[in-house]
């Protein structure tokens, strides 16, 4: 048998039936299929030609066919090694609620290498650790004005994607400027009142 066009690298969340089909040249011959047992699913068709695979969670492996005749027996074999990558995952860690004269760090904690892409979204925050905003990090951001902030990322390598991951940061205003008031007589003070603003303990960082 001819192997016609097939695929020898995928990404392991691709949740997808992926066909490997030959070229038969007698009706008479069966055909014979092996595969890695760690894939997700895999199904033969009824003429024996095609083999689809969901290769989903599978660590890859040989994919490997003959062709059988009644009479002049079994055809070499033709076997070619799928390669799976592990697609990326793009978790991060960053302070739930910080205050407005503060930076977050923004930690990567995924399995993405120095080799992959990393698409971050600061929701208008500024970088100041000097990576420019791209690469694994640490990042740190800052935002110039209180809010809630919704930090993302999407990684890219060896061609797969992750999916999106994101996180909401609360930027929390500092204390106004306290404001004293003095009312008088002729000769004493007689009150002073203070003023402020105030903030829940668990918005001040």
């Amino acid at each position: 048998p001819v192997a016609v066009n097939w695929l020898q690298a995928i990404c392991s969340n691709a949740n997808t039936f992926i066909p490997y089909k030959i070229t038969g040249t007698n009706s008479s011959y069966t055909y014979e299929w092996e595969w890695p047992s760690d894939v997700f699913a895999a199904n033969v068709s009824t003429d024996g030609l095609t083999l689809t695979v969901n290769w989903f969670g599978s660590a890859g492996g040989d994919i490997c066919v003959h062709a059988m005749d009644p009479i002049c027996g079994t055809s070499d074999t033709i076997c070619y090694t799928v390669q799976v990558f592990p697609a990326p995952t793009a978790v991060f860690t960053a302070t739930d609620t910080i205050c407005l004269t503060s930076t977050n760090i923004i930690t990567y904690t995924g399995t993405g290498t120095e080799n992959g892409v990393y698409t971050w979204n600061f929701s208008g925050g500024t970088e100041t650790s000097g990576t420019g905003g791209s690469g694994k990090g640490p990042h740190i951001i800052s935002w110039a004005s209180p809010g809630e902030k919704i930090v993302s990322l999407e990684v890219a390598e060896n061609g797969c994607l992750s999916g999106y991951f994101q996180k909401t940061v609360q930027v929390v205003a500092p204390p106004s400027v306290p404001v004293i008031t003095c009312t008088s007589t002729a000769t004493s003070i007689t009150s002073v009142s203070y003023t402020h603003l105030t903030l829940p303990t668990s918005d001040l960082v």
